[in-house]
């Protein structure tokens, strides 16, 4: 009796799994990007598709179109030269990591 509902709960499962997943597709011609919900197709469409790059590595010229993308490439990817140059990515102002941005005005 047990086994049998074992065997139920997994039948159940494995039917619900087949059910099509709503997927929220790019509507911009050459963006085959796909989402699983609404605020993640928004999100794309505002930040991502058709958007240049505004942030700019000074050290290896990799691109970034999020803030926190170039910050965390930074502390992951050039953590020495942020210790022998904290002025160059620190803001005492406000404690956050900087760097090269057509707009930034911490350049």
């Amino acid at each position: 009796e047990v086994f049998m509902n074992a065997q139920e709960a997994v039948g159940a499962h494995r039917d619900t799994q087949d059910i099509p997943k709503i997927m929220y597709k790019c509507p911009n011609a050459g963006c085959n990007r796909s989402y699983k919900t609404k605020p993640g197709i928004y999100t794309h469409l505002k930040h991502e598709c058709g958007i240049e790059p505004r942030f700019r590595c000074q050290h290896c010229l990799k691109a970034f179109k999020r803030k926190w993308s170039f910050q965390s490439h930074i502390l992951h990817v050039h953590r020495s030269l942020i210790a022998f140059n904290k002025d160059i990515f620190y803001n005492e102002e406000t404690p956050m990591m900087f760097g090269s941005c057509e707009n930034s005005k911490y350049t």
